[in-house]
């Protein structure tokens, strides 16, 4: 019996000894289990910190704006639809879209876009003498893109595109003290004579006029990001530029002061695009306008427009197309101020060493609360290197423009 309890306790403390040392390896083991998957989670972690701290290589933004102005005005009396001091009702708005998307890699390339879209239109409720209601007052469809690879600090050497086109049949209106009327030449016009077929003639057109630069040069970059201010100077030496007019129509560019007609010319939008046109019989065309200017002095109009015809028949606009090669310089400015106040702005000049052309546009934005806001843009433009009469240069008929408007209305901005 004593050798059996013996045995048995040897057995027991066998076991215990196991069980020991079974239960040591396993906290053992869940030690250094515990202990790899910290430090698994911590390479984890350190890994998302370094993935959120990494930039990313864009750069966007979009600024959407919806403005308009309304006016209403009832009848003062059953035969007058004014005020009783004047006036008429009006309807305008404008749509304005500006987006842009940059990219800078670590290798040095960059890549900037810049995409602007403005239609306008307004109307004052009764027709023109052509029948319309409403009128353009703004189209504007660009792109422009400019790749480059960076040469040193700030400086890159790039390749940059610009393209601006119209979308839309746009109309001239007066534009000096005298009426500045015009009326298509087209046969359709010769039926039921009259003054009031006169009507404006169109400046504009579907991709007409399409202007397109290209150059080769150097971009330089400025960035502060605690004034929040990006500052872009484009500098080609050697640049193209390219003008092209799908639309072709010839019409009568007329300046009359009520009485007599003064200055009457065949012209098209070629003409006005500054590509052109050529007279291929000067004598025959100054002729046939003089016969117009006499017979309109006398009210006899189906002489007056049966000669108009026979001096366009003389008018051959120019090719679609014109292009000349000179140098461009392009600057672009951006700041945002404050949450409230921001501005942008552009400056192009070009030169093909015979004239020069220099659009500037300047947009200031206000925030007044959230979403309504407040625009001021102005738009200086010359343009010298447009084709000339024979015997005069572009510098003799070119003349300042100035584009100017103020709004409020709904805008948003993003940017990423």
């Amino acid at each position: 019996m004593k050798r059996i309890l013996l045995f048995v306790g040897a057995v027991l403390m066998a076991f215990a000894t196991n069980a020991q040392d079974a239960v040591v390896a396993t906290a053992t083991e869940a030690t250094q289990a515990i202990t790899e998957l910290s430090n698994a989670t911590a390479a984890a972690s350190d890994a998302a910190k370094a993935t959120e701290a990494k930039p990313s290589p864009w750069k966007m933004g979009v600024d959407i704006a919806l403005t308009g102005t309304q006016n209403f005005v009832s009848k003062n009396t059953s035969w007058s639809s004014e005020w009783y001091n004047g006036g008429n009702s009006s309807l305008s708005g404008l749509f304005a879209l500006k987006s842009w998307f940059n990219y800078k890699g670590e290798q040095g390339l960059m890549w900037d876009n810049l995409v602007e879209l403005k239609y306008g239109i307004g109307t004052n409720f009764s027709k023109d003498a052509a029948g319309r209601a409403w009128h353009l007052s703004d189209d504007k469809t660009s792109y422009s893109t400019k790749l480059g690879y960076a040469i040193g600090k700030g400086w890159n050497i790039a390749w940059n595109g610009d393209l601006t086109t119209t979308l839309f049949r746009n109309y001239s209106t007066i534009s000096d003290n005298r009426a500045k009327m015009f009326f298509p030449v087209s046969s359709d016009l010769m039926s039921g004579i009259d003054p009031n077929h006169m009507s404006d003639a169109f400046a504009s057109a579907c991709v007409s006029p399409l202007r397109f630069t290209t150059g080769i040069g150097v971009d330089y970059k400025y960035e502060n990001a605690a004034k929040n201010i990006e500052l872009s100077v484009y500098i080609a030496p050697y640049a193209y530029k390219l003008v092209y007019v799908e639309d072709m129509t010839k019409f009568a560019s007329i300046k009359d002061d009520g009485d007599a007609i003064g200055d009457l010319q065949i012209s098209s939008i070629s003409d006005v695009a500054g590509i052109g046109q050529n007279i291929t019989n000067q004598a025959a065309y100054d002729a046939a306008l003089q016969k117009a200017k006499d017979a309109h002095s006398v009210a006899d109009f189906t002489t007056f427009y049966n000669e108009l015809n026979n001096a366009a028949a003389y008018v051959n606009p120019n090719h679609h197309k014109s292009y000349n090669v000179g140098s461009l310089f392009d600057v672009q400015y951006r700041q945002k101020f404050n949450d409230n106040v921001s501005l942008f702005s552009r400056l192009q000049f070009y030169t093909d060493y015979k004239g020069i052309e220099v659009d500037w546009e300047i947009t200031a934005d206000f925030t007044l609360y959230k979403l309504l806001t407040a625009r001021l843009s102005v738009n200086p433009r010359y343009d010298s290197t447009v084709a000339a009469p024979e015997g005069k240069t572009g510098w003799d008929i070119a003349k300042l423009q100035l584009k100017e408007f103020v709004s409020i209305g709904l805008a948003y901005r993003f940017e990423k």
